[in-house]
């Protein structure tokens, strides 16, 4: 039978960034089908765009090799040994698998470990799959992270979106690895994992059935594929060094939709951690954005004065003009020493890196675009200025959603001191941002928040709180020609 390529992709494995292969096997489910997962999963990859316009990047600017897929038997230690020695020959590469059932991550991992010593597992799933046995098979895609603990060790796996199991699978995901429930890791272990090589293996089955109804096990009230996405980008900063795409079942999935959302999900999350290496053109995407940052932005005050940082050139960025800024920071200067800021709508993070410069304790960054979030590091590590910042890949509705949420939850953490935000120009969003953050729990007493907005941009003298004692209210105004910042605060 023909093997169709996953977005007609055929580089030579010599000169290719990333090798893509399937695995096509079944051995434990309940269903059968999912051998012919990874050749639905290509076919429905050819009705996708090669661009990422979330990530503005695009699989034609990369060397991809579709390796095609292992020839299994029905035997399943030999079929683990057949994956393990492939995955062992790819040298150098990034790893794509596509299956299948889950056992084959066992031996996929087994193949990886050799190389990566140290290697760390996250895990997006609807279950925690660490049965020691199931049905008397210790291989199975019930057991396959348990045999995976075996291989990394205790405290390596990271298990997310975690909704099912065996009481005695949870007790063992809370006791050796990381189990929850939750689908993003915290900053505090997202930079913890910074540097380690890490491998990423996703159930297609933590989708909800609504959105992917075609798996082997299907589990109620399961996550939507923007959040599985958003969860994926939040990843782009770790050493990814391979991930896996299984439990497709063509034949339970009306319309083969869930290989759609499957094979996009793998177009996103090669373009999120290696859309930047091996350009086919000749430039990798570092270059290419080299190109791109004509403007450079000088940090006017503080310990990092006169630096330089970068700013894309593109229509979607509106970098704070430098007189607009000086002006900021002089009426700010009693409030941004030892201030803990929230920047919103981030853009270069020139707000939050002068702040920071400025003697502010720490600064978190807001910007959905995955691009400029990258170039908010990169100019964070020009300044030295890293281990002061977070930055968040959200809206800024859902970060402000989560903050407040997370606020909630932990009493020690106290409000931010500034919050400032730059929305793009007449898109109706500056006032609708300023009644989510008045109805959040975000603003420390005393707390200040600057809105920068356009002149024909309207702002109310008021802004309602979480109760009719705590609205925030318009204090001042200042306008630069077409530009005008709007200060409130808590009544």
């Amino acid at each position: 039978m023909h093997i169709k390529k996953f977005l007609d992709f055929e580089a030579h494995l010599d000169e290719a960034t990333v090798a893509l292969l399937g695995a096509p096997f079944e051995y434990s489910v309940p269903r059968t089908g999912l051998a012919d997962g990874p050749q639905n999963i290509r076919h429905m990859s050819h009705l996708l765009e090669s661009y990422s316009p979330r990530l503005d990047r695009s699989l034609q600017e990369m060397k991809l090799c579709d390796l095609g897929g292992v020839t299994f038997g029905r035997d399943i230690i030999e079929s683990m040994r057949l994956i393990t020695e492939e995955v062992g020959t790819i040298n150098n590469k990034k790893v794509v698998v596509i299956g299948g059932e889950h056992t084959v991550t066992v031996g996929v991992v087994e193949g990886l470990k050799e190389k990566y010593p140290e290697l760390v597992i996250i895990q997006m799933d609807a279950h925690a799959d660490l049965r020691n046995e199931y049905e008397g098979k210790k291989y199975s895609h019930a057991c396959v992270m348990h045999r995976c603990l075996e291989l990394v060790g205790p405290e390596r796996i990271y298990q997310l979106g975690i909704r099912s199991g065996e009481k005695e699978e949870f007790e063992l995901g809370r006791q050796q690895c990381h189990l929850s429930s939750q689908l993003r890791l915290d900053e505090v272990t997202l930079k913890k994992l910074q540097g380690i090589p890490i491998y990423l293996t996703i159930d297609i089955d933590i989708l909800d059935p609504a959105y992917a109804p075609g798996v082997s096990v299907p589990e109620p009230c399961g996550v939507s594929p923007h959040e599985l996405f958003e969860a994926i980008y939040s990843l782009s900063g770790l050493n990814i060094i391979g991930f896996d795409m299984v439990e497709v079942l063509p034949s339970h999935d009306p319309g083969q939709i869930t290989a759609a959302i499957a094979a996009k999900i793998i177009r996103e999350a090669i373009l999120t951690f290696w859309g930047g290496i091996g350009g086919s053109h000749g430039d990798t995407e570092d270059a290419e954005r080299e190109k791109r940052c004509n403007t450079m932005i000088r940090i006017s005050g503080g310990i990092a004065k006169g630096k330089k940082i970068k700013a894309l050139d593109t229509m979607s960025t509106r970098p704070t003009l430098s007189r607009v800024k000086t002006s900021l920071f002089d009426m700010l200067v009693n409030r941004v020493k030892d201030a803990v800021i929230l920047d919103l709508y981030s853009g270069t993070g020139n707000i939050g890196i002068e702040a920071l410069s400025r003697g502010a304790k720490r600064v978190i960054f807001v910007e959905n675009n995955v691009a400029q979030a990258r170039l908010i590091k990169e100019n964070l590590m020009i300044v030295k200025f890293l281990e002061h910042a977070d930055i968040i890949t959200l809206t800024v509705s859902e970060a402000i959603q989560m903050l407040d949420k997370r606020m909630a939850r932990d009493k020690n953490m106290t409000g931010f001191d500034i919050i400032y935000l730059a929305p793009p120009f007449l898109k109706g969003l500056v006032w609708s941002t300023i009644e989510a953050i008045a109805k959040s729990n975000l603003i420390s007493p005393g707390g200040l928040v600057g809105a920068e907005h356009h002149k024909k941009e309207e702002v109310l003298p008021l802004a309602e709180g979480l109760s009719a004692t705590d609205p925030l209210i318009h204090t001042k105004q200042r306008r630069y020609g077409d530009i005008v910042i709007s200060f409130y605060e808590r009544g």
